[in-house]
């Protein structure tokens, strides 16, 4: 969002660590299902039983920058290059591993 409360993309080469840890705190106070107040009747009935809620959980938050983790290799496939692997909190950086190929000669 901009500073009129507007949306505004945010081109990845700008990404910033603070975007990704704002990002984060933002959906931990989202609702995944928004708590509800049981609905009754006058008569004492309960017509639709209420529902405590469900916060966004750090399994799908995981998920989601996981794929803004992914964003600079398909950028990369493209012919694009930018660098925000260093800018991820560490929980989120990829795991790479350095493999050798063992050829036969």
């Amino acid at each position: 969002m901009d500073e009129h409360g507007e949306y505004a993309p945010l081109l990845l080469a700008q990404l910033r660590p603070w975007h990704v840890d704002r990002f984060i705190a933002e959906r931990r106070s989202e609702w995944a299902i928004a708590p509800r107040d049981a609905t009754v009747a006058e008569d004492g009935t309960v017509l639709m039983p209420g529902r405590p809620g469900r916060c966004v959980s750090d399994h799908t938050i995981s998920k989601e920058v996981v794929a803004l983790r992914a964003a600079p290799s398909s950028r990369a496939g493209r012919g694009c290059s930018t660098e925000i692997q260093g800018d991820l909190p560490t929980r989120f950086r990829a795991r790479v591993r350095a493999t050798q190929a063992l050829l036969d000669s």
